[in-house]
């Protein structure tokens, strides 16, 4: 995968994960402020836990003014159409929705650059797309959704998996990660549609 298209899955990721944020302080009446953190922690959460992990040198979102700009693009967005946006139900859960899957697969493709084989990869992609959505909901004082019983990791693994599973049998790169991203984001809008849930340990029946 060239290094535009990669670039361009990442700040994508930042885009739909930032505006998950930044609806999420506007829902809950945060000011400015709060609502600029928060989107600046959930664009930029997953990226940073992901290039931590890899040690790859310096995070991109801090080498490259893109990821800030895009983040505050998307404070803007939230802020000034938080009224017109809320007229689109589920967007929340769907922007979030594609920020996970949009990440799952951005974070296995960087995973696969820097050398890593397969399960490392696909955990790499995991921790991507939960990491900006468990420090967004921490912060704005809600249980995080992986420590639910909700389809959300399940997702991510899923679209990180099919990503690795792919490009290994020769799917070219581009292709494995729009069949990732769709099968990551399908699955978690589809569990919210239908109300599905991960079993409880040791539940019967």
């Amino acid at each position: 995968m060239s290094a535009t298209i990669t670039e361009v899955i990442d700040l994508a990721a930042v885009l739909a994960s930032g505006l998950s944020g930044a609806l999420l302080a506007s829902q809950k009446r945060f000011d400015v402020g709060g609502l600029a953190f928060l989107t600046l922690v959930a664009g930029l959460g997953g990226g940073l836990v992901r290039d931590v992990l890899l040690q790859q040198g310096l995070p991109v979102a801090l080498a490259s003014p893109r990821y800030l700009l895009t983040v505050i693009g998307a404070a803007a967005i939230g802020y000034f159409f938080e009224r017109h946006l809320k007229r689109v139900l589920p967007l929340l859960v769907v922007v979030d929705a594609l920020g996970l899957g949009l990440y799952a697969v951005i974070g296995s493709v960087r995973a696969t650059q820097a050398g890593l084989g397969p399960l490392p990869t696909v955990l790499v992609g995991v921790l991507t797309a939960v990491g900006g959505g468990i420090l967004r909901d921490v912060l704005a004082d809600d249980a995080p959704v992986i420590f639910q019983r909700e389809v959300y990791a399940t997702a991510a693994l899923l679209g990180s998996a099919l990503y690795v599973l792919l490009s290994r049998l020769g799917l070219g790169a581009e292709l494995a990660g729009a069949l990732g991203l769709t099968a990551a984001t399908g699955l978690r809008l589809v569990s919210v549609w239908r109300g599905w849930n991960i079993p409880r340990l040791g539940a019967s029946g």
